[in-house]
């Protein structure tokens, strides 16, 4: 698989996602259809051409902890990899740190539209999941300050930070993450969770991380990453937590190194290999989203009554098709990904990712161009345009 992939080319490759040509197109996981960097495949080939795929020896988990103070640093966050902590995903690491930093019943706000793996996994901890809408300022999602802050008066155990955001496509700005810093520091008992996985996809914009905004938020927030978005290794399960309260390591990290040694063996590696060596693979892969991306603010723009929210990163598309249910185009009574669905492509529901967000979709565009196409006639078609 490559960037240059055919339909044809997906559906023979054995993967079950593409092999059933009567299936919708799968742009609803967040993944890539380009394989990932040789680099990485030949590492991992080596390890599977030798005596077996053994256990992990301390001295890989060290590499990944260095590779992974090497990958933030890029981005003006300077840690120790004393400071890195290791599981399986993020969604994963969210979970547990919910578990140690609320109690049960406590609230955890966040931002919506949200990441939704955040939100079907945080309920089930017991814990209270509480939503504030992002606001909008000519046509660009931002934090709604002052919602933010009566939820904060209310009581809130975390903040759930993702930056940039999924689905929106938002790269904060300084100023931003600064007056966000600003109010939370009134409220030092509440922790912020920054996952930040997303960060090698900044298109316009520079990504920031929230740690490095004030000695505040080095001290409130804990940073998620991993390298399973950027260089498409979402089933390598290896995943980083980093700690800038320096208590955190005393009393958090703990609670992942116990388990770190169950990570996979070949994720490990392969996260290693992609922060290290990989990055002219994941500038052409990020060229390729761009491109995508232009093409699909071109022929929105031609579709009545959809908009698409500004892309700044991510490989996450969020389409709003409001206007077209006032234009008759979707009928009222169905949900805009699941009209979708009839005419061939698959796309996450709107309301997966908050309330109230049924005529919204989200859709990957990680995909190789002639793939791309395909499901951008498709939409067409279901939008009565073709």
């Amino acid at each position: 698989m490559g960037f240059d992939s055919t339909l044809d080319d997906l559906r023979s490759s054995g993967s079950p996602k593409w092999s059933d040509p009567k299936r919708p197109l799968q742009l609803w996981r967040a993944e890539m259809d380009f394989g990932t960097a040789p680099q990485i495949q030949q590492a991992v080939k080596e390890i599977i051409d030798g005596p077996g795929v053994g256990y992990l020896d301390p001295e890989q988990l060290d590499a990944l902890r260095e590779a992974t103070a090497g990958f933030v640093a890029r981005f003006g966050l300077d840690i120790s990899p004393s400071q890195v902590s290791l599981a399986p995903d993020v969604v994963t690491i969210g979970k547990l740190l919910v578990t140690r930093l609320a109690r049960p019943h406590e609230r955890i706000l966040m931002l919506t539209p949200g990441y939704k793996g955040f939100r079907h996994v945080i309920p089930l901890t017991g814990r209270e999941v509480v939503e504030v809408p992002f606001a909008d300022v000519d046509g660009r999602t931002t934090f709604d300050l002052a919602a933010i802050e009566r939820e904060l008066d209310a009581g809130v155990a975390v903040l759930i930070l993702v930056n940039p955001a999924n689905p929106t496509g938002r790269v904060y700005t300084r100023e931003e993450l600064t007056a966000l810093d600003a109010v939370l520091s009134r409220y030092p008992a509440t922790r912020v969770i920054a996952d930040e996985i997303h960060a090698p996809f900044v298109m316009d914009g520079e990504h920031i991380p929230y740690a490095t905004i004030s000695s505040n938020a080095a001290r409130q927030s804990i940073t998620t990453t991993s390298a399973s978005k950027g260089w498409n290794l979402a089933g390598y399960k290896a995943a980083q937590v980093i700690f800038t309260n320096p208590a955190d390591l005393d009393t958090l990290a703990p609670v992942f190194a116990e388990d770190e040694l169950a990570l996979s063996t070949l994720g490990v590696v392969a996260q290693t290999v992609a922060y290290n060596e990989c990055w002219h693979w994941q500038r052409e892969a990020l060229a390729t989203i761009r491109a995508n991306r232009d093409e699909l603010s071109r022929r929105v723009a031609t579709w009545p009554g959809v908009k698409l929210t500004p892309m700044e990163a991510t490989y996450i598309a969020w389409l709003d098709f409001s206007g077209a249910y006032d234009a008759g185009r979707i009928p009222a009574d169905v949900g805009a990904a699941t009209h979708l669905e009839k005419f061939g492509v698959a796309l996450t529901p709107g309301e997966e990712q908050g309330p109230g967000l049924e005529r919204f979709a989200r859709m990957m565009i990680a995909e190789p161009p002639a793939v791309f196409a395909e499901a951008l006639e498709r939409i067409e078609s279901a939008l009565g345009l073709k």
